[in-house]
């Protein structure tokens, strides 16, 4: 298995390198399509702040599948876990905040 350096820059402009296989380049293309899946809906709900239909139940059970995902993903140190749940995290947890602050409010 062939690895392919990627490389970016901290605070501090200094170059910090990762070797990703093809396995985890994979992993880091899924983790993107599933990820940004929410933004739409994100951007939705924040322009109409029209939550009818979306479950807080769902959304309460989501945001702490994301948060164990996201933890889980720190201790085994896997970026594309870490990258996709975080943002993920910050999707959900917008939709779910304005959810429960519309309560059972139907806003059009």
């Amino acid at each position: 298995m062939s690895y392919i350096k990627v490389s970016f820059f901290d605070r501090n402009e200094t170059e910090i390198y990762c070797y990703m296989n093809e396995i985890q380049i994979l992993g880091l293309i899924a983790a993107c399509f599933t990820t940004f899946a929410f933004l739409p809906q994100a951007l939705q709900t924040i322009r109409t702040r029209n939550t009818n239909g979306i479950s807080l139940m769902m959304y309460s059970a989501l945001i702490i599948g994301i948060m164990l995902w996201f933890i889980y993903g720190l201790l085994i140190r896997d970026w594309a876990i870490i990258f996709a749940n975080g943002i993920t995290f910050i999707f959900a947890s917008t939709i779910w905040w304005i959810r429960l602050k519309n309560g059972s409010e139907v806003k059009s």
